[in-house]
């Protein structure tokens, strides 16, 4: 049974009232264990998982619970595709029935990449079969259709790809993140020659547990049968604003958006940009690792409302807690 969504904070005549936002990460902010502490104490999220996982075992004829929460690969890169799509989808959809739980409602959702799916069945966009159900035949194209390459995190001036050809004539600018932080796809074999390059030079870079070369040419293949794929999807009102990393703005025009999200540049850097014009907002990360919060926190100088809700170092509960605490201060 889904959660329907309820605006608690919604007060038209009150325009001074920050917005919250929820926020959604995508590809690279898996691994094994994510939220255990909650999945094993928090019963909404428990229930929530496990309702996403009875909907998901006809498609997988795996469940997606015994494949997080495996403890043998807890040390092991989690990025099978075939899996790792509908665990991040799962995730962020079941954190935020645990923020409903405790009475935290957005007026808006932000997506980055995969986290835009999350987002759209938040909105009320599409439900939660079609968002379940939109990722897992994206990872079976995927798998199918595309030859492996990958993605990875530059922490370097923006400027500098532009200028230096041992990094962009081997692969495609596919995200950025802030001025000193940016995303790149492409080959595995050429990433890796990007890597050492980098290294020698001091520049810190981080290749991502993901498979396939994301917001590049390198997903193509399955662009025909996806587009089939979401032109059959009877799209719904959503109940609140979509803010897209995408098209670095609001949501507009949904016929491609679900197409757009994986093969477009990521434009986070902009997006947050101008949803600071006015200083309205506050970022609520819902991703496994706070991934989007700290890009605000390093890359807008703590200018901006962000909080993390979860991380990878465990204390699932403890971090849940102080958010909520920051919260009602913050509002």
């Amino acid at each position: 049974m889904e959660v329907e969504f309820k605006n608690k904070y919604h007060n038209a005549q009150n325009t001074n009232k920050k917005k919250i936002v929820f926020m959604y990460a995508g590809q690279g902010s898996q691994y094994y264990n994510m939220g255990k502490e909650l999945f094993y104490k928090n019963e909404v999220f428990m229930n929530s998982l496990k309702l996403c996982d009875s909907l998901l075992q006809e498609k997988l004829h795996k469940s997606i619970i015994s494949i997080i929460y495996d403890d043998s690969k807890k040390k092991d890169s989690f990025n099978e595709i075939l899996y790792t799509h509908p665990a991040i989808f799962c995730f962020g959809y079941s954190l935020t029935q645990v923020l409903y739980h405790y009475g935290v409602y957005p007026d808006g959702v932000l997506g980055y990449s995969l986290g835009e799916y999350t987002a759209a069945v938040v909105s009320g966009m599409v439900t939660l079969k079609e968002g379940l159900n939109l990722v897992v035949e994206q990872a079976k194209m995927l798998h199918n259709k595309c030859i492996e390459g990958g993605m990875m995190v530059i922490f370097d001036d923006i400027d500098n790809f532009y200028c230096n050809r041992e990094i962009n004539r081997n692969c495609t600018l596919s995200g950025i993140n802030y001025d000193t932080c940016y995303i790149i796809s492409g080959q595995r074999d050429r990433l890796l020659e990007v890597n050492s390059y980098l290294s020698n030079r001091s520049i810190l870079s981080v290749i991502l547990p993901v498979k396939y070369a994301f917001h590049s040419e390198l997903i193509e293949p399955i662009k025909k049968d996806f587009l089939k794929l979401i032109l059959d999807i009877a799209y719904k009102s959503p109940q609140m604003s979509i803010y897209s990393s995408a098209c670095a703005g609001k949501l507009k025009n949904y016929k491609y958006y679900f197409w757009d999200v994986i093969r477009n540049k990521i434009k986070f850097k902009y997006l947050i940009s101008q949803m600071n014009l006015r200083n309205r907002f506050i970022f609520v990360d819902l991703s496994p690792t706070g991934t989007l919060s700290n890009f605000i926190k390093h890359g807008f100088k703590g200018e901006i409302s962000s909080f993390t809700t979860i991380d990878q170092f465990g204390k699932n509960i403890e971090s849940l807690n102080r958010t909520m605490y920051n919260l009602k201060i913050e509002k």
